[in-house]
């Protein structure tokens, strides 16, 4: 069984962290799976004692603490055993900001941060698995902002901006126009872009539209199917259909019916 909870973040974290959520899997040792579809939104993932989580078809095994980047197809994380989930959901561009981590590289993938100085010379670890759920939010919240004071990134307005206004119109802007306005060249909006966010703008700008629908077929089962394409800004039916299919493995209609609990809370 697996209970999820929202939590909005501190008010430290504003610009930083867009969601906090906890997932509780119980149910003795069995195995659960948790897919992850493309929603545009990296994160940390703290992972408390007694489980083992591996990631995706390879199987690779997840440690106790570790930062994923954008997910660019669907993938699944597969629990064994009981375990609590502390899922920091950070903005877009704050991964390669705070942790100093080439953001194509965290692409379908992870990096594991207990070896970040912060973890190690706080004792974090041990300490999260001596308190319970608030305070192990409380010192997940601290950990951020330790990481937020440390960073000697510079932080790039502009491609920050352009992450937000992408989010803001639901993934339906025009990107040049969108780049004209932020006053960079083609070229140097696509390095910037895929440098900090790990993919390109119109890839990002087509995950958060089907996040946007996925979204509108999770959470109203009475909309119809084709009400969701054109409100979202798909071209046609067939159009929605394998824009779906490819983000998340299933057709918008096969998705409504075998939609359950996964890593993307809206």
């Amino acid at each position: 069984m697996i209970t999820v909870t929202n939590h909005i973040p501190d008010k430290s974290l504003v610009g930083f962290v867009s969601l906090v959520s906890v997932y509780n899997v119980t149910g003795g040792a069995g195995t659960s799976v948790l897919p992850c579809f493309p929603d545009g939104f990296p994160g940390v993932i703290y992972q408390d004692a007694g489980s083992r989580m591996t990631l995706g078809e390879g199987g690779k095994k997840l440690s106790k603490l570790f930062v994923y980047g954008q997910t660019v197809e669907p993938l699944e994380l597969v629990v064994t055993g009981e375990c609590r989930l502390i899922i920091f959901q950070l903005y877009p561009e704050i991964p390669n900001y705070l942790f100093d981590i080439n953001a194509r590289a965290l692409n379908n993938d992870c990096a594991d941060l207990t070896g970040d100085p912060d973890v190690c010379n706080t004792g974090l670890l041990a300490r999260l698995e001596g308190v319970p759920e608030d305070g192990q939010l409380r010192l997940m919240s601290r950990y951020i902002r330790q990481a937020m004071r440390r960073s000697t990134r510079k932080e790039s307005s502009r491609i920050g901006l352009a992450v937000r206004s992408i989010i803001d119109e639901k993934g339906l802007i025009s990107i040049s126009r969108l780049r004209e306005n932020l006053f960079m060249s083609e070229r140097s909006f696509e390095r910037k872009f895929m440098q900090e966010i790990g993919i390109s703008p119109k890839l990002f700008a087509r995950i958060i539209q089907f996040r946007f629908s996925m979204q509108q077929i999770t959470l109203d089962a009475g909309r119809q199917l084709t009400d969701v394409g054109y409100e979202n800004g798909f071209a046609d039916q067939s159009h929605f259909i394998r824009s779906f299919k490819q983000f998340s493995g299933k057709t918008p209609r096969v998705f409504r019916r075998s939609a359950r609990t996964c890593l993307n809370q809206f």
